[in-house]
């Protein structure tokens, strides 16, 4: 499968993508459609201060930096939106790896603004996300793709709804297994793919 340059291009890098989140906390709004939606933006500025933790205190090991250093050239296309939780546990753990390669390229795209791409990489027939994509950077052909969330995550949201949970309690049960993982599951399974 080969990716449309163009919409590529238009990503933003990690950087920008912060910033972004930064300016819709200041304005109380979000990446959702309906900016102006008060719980998207709650969850936007919630996010905001998970990633900035995530990417502070995230724990890269030696053989990690040694592995993600050595990869051949790549380009990462992040699919996510700023009142996502998963998201904001992922995006900055992706963010730190992309950095720490001189040869992996991150462009970070909005699901809701790119529904086309979207559209290619469903997850059990839904826009889940945060989903990664690999492309070869010069041919736009896509080696492999990840997400939305490691497989120690997708255990816990099943384990919560064969119990019954609701979504307040999943997303309590994410929260708790995020923050003991400290995103060594995420780190570990994108290692094994590149």
């Amino acid at each position: 499968m080969l990716l449309d340059e163009n919409v590529v291009q238009n990503g933003f890098t990690w950087e920008d993508y912060y910033g972004l989140c930064e300016r819709l906390v200041a304005e109380k709004k979000s990446t959702w459609p309906d900016r102006d939606d008060a719980e998207h933006a709650h969850f936007t500025e919630l996010n905001l201060h998970r990633m900035k933790r995530v990417f502070r205190t995230l724990l890269l090991g030696e053989e990690l930096l040694e592995q993600f250093s050595e990869t051949p050239r790549q380009l990462w296309i992040l699919i996510a939106e700023s009142w996502c939780g998963d998201a904001a546990q992922i995006v900055p753990v992706i963010a730190r790896l992309a950095g720490v390669s001189p040869t992996i390229q991150l462009r970070i795209l909005l699901r809701d603004e790119h529904p086309e791409l979207m559209d290619l990489f469903l997850v059990n027939g839904s826009r889940s996300i945060p989903k990664l994509i690999c492309v070869d950077p010069d041919s736009f052909e896509v080696r492999w793709d990840w997400g939305p969330r490691p497989a120690g995550a997708v255990e816990v949201v099943k384990n919560v709804k064969l119990q019954g949970g609701d979504k307040e309690q999943i997303s309590l049960a994410l929260q708790e297994w995020y923050n003991k993982d400290r995103g060594q599951s995420t780190m570990n399974e994108l290692a094994g793919l590149i």
